[in-house]
């Protein structure tokens, strides 16, 4: 008799309570053999089909440049664990969507084990899937890919884990570095939410390029954030996001849990995002979502708290709340212009010959997407801040980069960087 290649079932998973080969999850699995991205980034699933089996997830799947960039690391097999974060409300859920598709077309032959809140399910080669309550044995194989999402990894898995959740570092037990590689999910690009828009229309149809380029400008790339503004029950202004508690929290370190000097318990996608500073998505910084709620708070900070703003900037706070406001009083400073010194990145000796000084004349700001020109002779600032490598251009001849640490290389600049101080 011929061996099956197929997994045997446990037995606690042919209980028909717990579903079977034929309800929606299966139909969903099965589904994915044949679905493929198309022209405008989504994976349409046929009609009934949800993703995960779950209604509420739709049929439809928009797929961001991140994810193939996440699933290019992840799919590395000489790393085992791993956790992707990044600001809450960008997504990271789909993306975990998107993994039970690559997984699908990528390692046919693997068992997928999901596990979210509310439920735990198996999804196996030959198209079977199954709600069960415990996985069991499955847990010991090594062809397995375990995907956690929300949820602490309570069980040892021989396979490869994925955990995708919010940045609360403090809540994972024994999830940390070296056991677990990390990676940082960026917030989402205009082009991104022009797209993602265009496709599902989640605000309603009567939001414009113009209004989504509004919202994105004042609120940042966080698509839970802008459904929220957009909903009839939110005030548009949202000032009490703006009142000096709210504001002193993000930068309260004995409050705020903390993890590589991030304030992550106050990180809730509309004051603070989490950004990655590298392509590979591993080096995060935190930073107000954009230059409208920076100056916000800034403002607050200067009005209500400039004790706790002298504490931070005096390096009697964490150093990563020092180099987001350091970043905005530079600008400010350079903004009015004035005589500054230059040196070599890294040199403070004070060596005449590696020092020069320069006159900056008084500059407009210019706001721009990464997708617009530049004006000449004007302070061009990304509006919002996602960017990983330009704080500011004064074109054609500066490029600003704000930093606290004297060994911060300048990425793509080849030419010996400069310190302007």
């Amino acid at each position: 008799q011929k061996k099956s290649n197929s997994p045997a079932v446990p037995n606690y998973e042919l209980n028909s309570s717990l579903g079977g080969p034929g309800d929606d999850l299966a139909q969903f699995w099965q589904s994915l053999r044949d679905a493929k991205i198309d022209e405008q980034n989504c994976i349409t699933l046929p009609n009934g089909t949800y993703w995960a089996g779950v209604k509420d997830f739709g049929g439809k799947l928009y797929i961001r440049d991140a994810y193939n960039t996440l699933w290019a690391q992840i799919s590395n097999p000489s790393v085992k664990n791993w956790v992707i974060t990044g600001t809450p409300g960008i997504g990271k859920t789909y993306f975990s969507l998107f993994l039970l598709y690559k997984i699908r077309k990528d390692h046919p032959n693997d068992i997928v084990l999901r596990q979210t809140i509310e439920s735990r399910q198996v999804f196996y080669p030959d198209g079977k899937a199954f709600q069960v309550k415990s996985f069991g044995n499955l847990l010991k194989r090594n062809d397995i890919w375990h995907l956690l999402d929300a949820v602490t990894l309570a069980e040892t898995s021989n396979g490869k884990v994925v955990i995708v959740t919010s940045p609360k570092i403090t809540e994972w037990k024994g999830v940390k570095p070296p056991l677990y590689d990390f990676r940082y999910m960026p917030t989402w690009s205009f082009h991104e939410l022009e797209n993602w828009n265009t496709e599902f229309q989640p605000m309603g149809k009567e939001i414009s390029q113009e209004n989504l380029k509004e919202l994105y400008t004042k609120w940042g790339g966080v698509p839970a954030t802008l459904m929220a503004i957009t909903a009839a029950d939110w005030p548009l202004d949202l000032e009490w996001l703006f009142k000096p508690n709210c504001v002193a929290n993000c930068f309260d370190m004995q409050a705020v849990p903390t993890y590589r000097s991030l304030p992550v318990g106050n990180i809730t996608g509309i004051l603070l995002h989490v950004i990655p500073m590298n392509d590979e998505l591993y080096i995060p910084r935190v930073c107000f979502a954009t230059a409208y709620i920076r100056e916000r708070c800034l403002s607050v900070l200067l009005d209500r708290n400039t004790f706790q703003l002298q504490q931070i900037l005096s390096e009697l706070e964490g150093g990563a709340l020092r180099g987001i406001l350091f970043e905005v009083f530079a600008h400010k400073i350079l903004l009015r212009g004035g005589k500054f010194t230059i040196y070599q990145l890294g040199d403070r000796s004070g060596d005449s010959s590696s020092t020069m000084d320069i006159d900056l004349p008084a500059y407009t700001v210019h706001h721009f997407l990464s997708s617009e020109p530049l004006m000449s002779e004007k302070y061009n600032m990304p509006i919002a801040s996602n960017n990983a490598t330009v704080d500011a251009i004064i074109p054609p001849h500066f490029l600003f980069q704000m930093t606290t640490r004297d060994t911060h290389s300048i990425k793509w600049l080849r030419t010996p960087n400069r310190i302007l101080s």
